[in-house]
C-alpha cells in the first residue's frame, strides 16, 4: 500500500511540475504567435491539465523507483519525449492551439515542448540528487553511530 502512495505522490507531483511549465510556456507561445491583446477561449483551462495529466502518468510509470542503465535512461527519456510530442501536437491541433499549415507556429510548438521537456528533466534531476544527498547523508549518520 506504502508504494501505491509514493507512486500516487510522485504522479501528482509530476503533474504539478509538467502543468505548471505548461502554463507558462502557453503564456509566453500565445503572446509570441497570437498577440498579446488576443482572446482566450475559456476551455484552454481544461486543456492544459488534460495534457499535463496525459504526459504525467506515462512519465512517471517509465521513471518511478527503477534502477536502469544509462542506456535504458537514454531509451526511455527519447521515447517518452516522442510520446510528449505525439501528445502535445495531436492535442494542440484537436484544441486549435496552432495552425499546422504554418510552419513557424508548428516549430514553435515543437520548441515549446521542448523547453518543457527539458525544463521538466532538469527540476526532476535536482529534487531526485537533493534527495539522494539526504538520503546518503542519513545513510553515513546511521554507519557513523553503528562503529
Amino acid at each position: 500500500m506504502n508504494e501505491n502512495r509514493q507512486l500516487l505522490e510522485a504522479m501528482i507531483t509530476q503533474f504539478t511540475r509538467i502543468t505548471t511549465l505548461i502554463m507558462i510556456f502557453a503564456g509566453i507561445y500565445t503572446i509570441i504567435f497570437w498577440g498579446p491583446t488576443t482572446s482566450i477561449d475559456c476551455y484552454i483551462l481544461l486543456q492544459i491539465p488534460l495534457v499535463g495529466l496525459v504526459t504525467s502518468v506515462p512519465s512517471t510509470l517509465l521513471f518511478h523507483k527503477d534502477t536502469i542503465s544509462v542506456r535504458a535512461f537514454l531509451i526511455r527519456t527519447i521515447l517518452l519525449y516522442i510520446y510528449v510530442n505525439a501528445v502535445v501536437l495531436s492535442l494542440g491541433y484537436l484544441f486549435d492551439w496552432f495552425r499546422p499549415e504554418s510552419t513557424v507556429m508548428t516549430i514553435g510548438m515543437i520548441l515549446s515542448v521542448l523547453a518543457v521537456f527539458t525544463m521538466m528533466s532538469l527540476i526532476s534531476y535536482f529534487f531526485d540528487r537533493r534527495t539522494s544527498d539526504i538520503l546518503n547523508e542519513k545513510l553515513s549518520e546511521i554507519n557513523s553511530k553503528e562503529e
